[in-house]
């Protein structure tokens, strides 16, 4: 018989991280990222980049338009739980966004795969 004694207090640590995550409404995945600008004009840009991906894409999820300090605007396309998931729809958007690329990032659990 194999007796394990720990600090009780690393059970109330596991228990926190158990409750933790379980609050949490994204994963780590991977998006795709087509506009990512900082200039004066970058806002309308990147707006004017998801209209357009929406039009040329509407079978995909519209993107998302995200604002990261100091300055930069970011285009971000999908929420894929594997790189793999997210190449096949990479290399199709690439044929139109040739300057995107695959991103790792906090995805949203519910639409994982999309």
């Amino acid at each position: 018989m194999l007796v394990i004694k720990q600090d009780s207090r690393i059970d109330t640590l596991v228990t926190r991280h158990i409750f933790a995550n379980a609050r949490k409404n994204s994963v780590k995945g991977y998006r795709i990222q087509i506009f990512r600008g900082g200039h004066r004009t970058a806002q309308d840009e990147a707006n004017k980049t998801i209209a357009s991906f929406i039009d040329n894409f509407p079978e995909y999820p519209e993107p998302q338009l995200c604002f990261e300090k100091p300055n930069w605007f970011k285009v971000k396309v999908g929420d894929f739980a594997t790189r793999e998931e997210a190449a096949v729809v990479f290399y199709k958007i690439l044929q139109k966004y040739p300057d995107a690329y695959l991103i790792k990032d906090d995805i949203r659990l519910k639409n994982a795969g999309r």
